[in-house]
Protein backbone atom coordinates (compact mmCIF):
# COMPACT_ATOMS: atom_id res chain seq x y z
CA UNK A 1 0.00 0.00 0.00
CA UNK A 2 1.42 3.38 -0.94
CA UNK A 3 1.11 6.28 1.49
CA UNK A 4 -1.29 7.97 -0.92
CA UNK A 5 -3.59 4.96 -0.54
CA UNK A 6 -3.20 5.01 3.26
CA UNK A 7 -4.87 8.41 3.73
CA UNK A 8 -8.42 6.98 3.54
CA UNK A 9 -7.65 4.97 6.71
CA UNK A 10 -8.74 8.14 8.55
CA UNK A 11 -12.27 7.64 7.21
CA UNK A 12 -12.86 4.29 8.91
CA UNK A 13 -13.26 5.64 12.45
CA UNK A 14 -11.06 6.13 15.47
CA UNK A 15 -10.32 2.45 16.15
CA UNK A 16 -9.05 1.72 12.63
CA UNK A 17 -7.27 5.08 12.49
CA UNK A 18 -5.35 4.67 15.74
CA UNK A 19 -4.57 1.03 15.00
CA UNK A 20 -3.24 1.74 11.50
CA UNK A 21 -1.29 4.92 12.26
CA UNK A 22 0.23 3.75 15.55
CA UNK A 23 1.41 0.54 13.85
CA UNK A 24 2.90 2.64 11.04
CA UNK A 25 4.52 4.85 13.69
CA UNK A 26 6.00 1.84 15.48
CA UNK A 27 7.50 0.58 12.20
CA UNK A 28 8.92 4.03 11.46
CA UNK A 29 10.57 4.12 14.90
CA UNK A 30 11.97 0.58 14.63
CA UNK A 31 13.41 1.25 11.16
CA UNK A 32 14.70 4.74 12.02
CA UNK A 33 12.47 6.73 9.70
CA UNK A 34 13.19 10.42 9.07
CA UNK A 35 12.07 12.66 11.94
CA UNK A 36 9.63 14.62 9.77
CA UNK A 37 7.83 11.44 8.69
CA UNK A 38 7.77 10.08 12.23
CA UNK A 39 6.29 13.34 13.54
CA UNK A 40 3.58 13.22 10.85
CA UNK A 41 2.70 9.62 11.78
CA UNK A 42 2.58 10.54 15.49
CA UNK A 43 0.21 13.40 14.71
CA UNK A 44 -2.02 11.10 12.63
CA UNK A 45 -2.12 8.53 15.45
CA UNK A 46 -2.88 11.16 18.07
CA UNK A 47 -5.83 12.44 16.03
CA UNK A 48 -7.49 9.06 16.59
CA UNK A 49 -6.36 8.40 20.16
CA UNK A 50 -9.96 8.07 21.40
CA UNK A 51 -10.13 4.80 19.44
CA UNK A 52 -7.98 3.00 22.00
CA UNK A 53 -9.40 3.73 25.40
CA UNK A 54 -9.44 0.05 26.40
CA UNK A 55 -6.67 -0.84 28.82
CA UNK A 56 -4.48 -2.90 26.47
CA UNK A 57 -4.80 -0.71 23.40
CA UNK A 58 -4.39 2.49 25.38
CA UNK A 59 -1.16 1.26 26.97
CA UNK A 60 0.17 0.13 23.57
CA UNK A 61 -0.67 3.53 22.13
CA UNK A 62 1.04 5.37 25.01
CA UNK A 63 4.06 3.07 24.85
CA UNK A 64 4.55 3.66 21.11
CA UNK A 65 4.21 7.44 21.58
CA UNK A 66 6.66 7.35 24.50
CA UNK A 67 9.22 5.49 22.37
CA UNK A 68 8.66 8.03 19.62
CA UNK A 69 9.26 11.01 21.91
CA UNK A 70 12.30 9.42 23.55
CA UNK A 71 13.90 8.25 20.31
CA UNK A 72 13.29 11.45 18.35
CA UNK A 73 13.45 13.97 21.20
CA UNK A 74 10.00 15.35 20.43
CA UNK A 75 8.29 17.18 23.25
CA UNK A 76 4.64 16.79 24.11
CA UNK A 77 4.08 17.43 27.79
CA UNK A 78 0.44 16.34 27.78
CA UNK A 79 1.11 12.93 26.23
CA UNK A 80 4.20 12.30 28.35
CA UNK A 81 2.29 13.26 31.52
CA UNK A 82 -0.60 10.98 30.56
CA UNK A 83 1.81 8.11 29.83
CA UNK A 84 3.61 8.62 33.14
CA UNK A 85 0.33 8.64 35.09
CA UNK A 86 -1.00 5.59 33.23
CA UNK A 87 2.16 3.53 33.75
CA UNK A 88 2.36 4.56 37.42
CA UNK A 89 -1.24 3.42 37.96
CA UNK A 90 -0.80 0.09 36.15
CA UNK A 91 -1.09 -2.84 38.57
CA UNK A 92 2.18 -4.73 38.78
CA UNK A 93 0.80 -7.91 40.31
Amino acid sequence: MSWAEAEPMDDHGALIGVSFWSTALLNAILFRGPASSVRELANKAMRHREGWKGIIGHFKFLLVLSWCFLEYDFEDGEVLREAHEAFAAFPLS
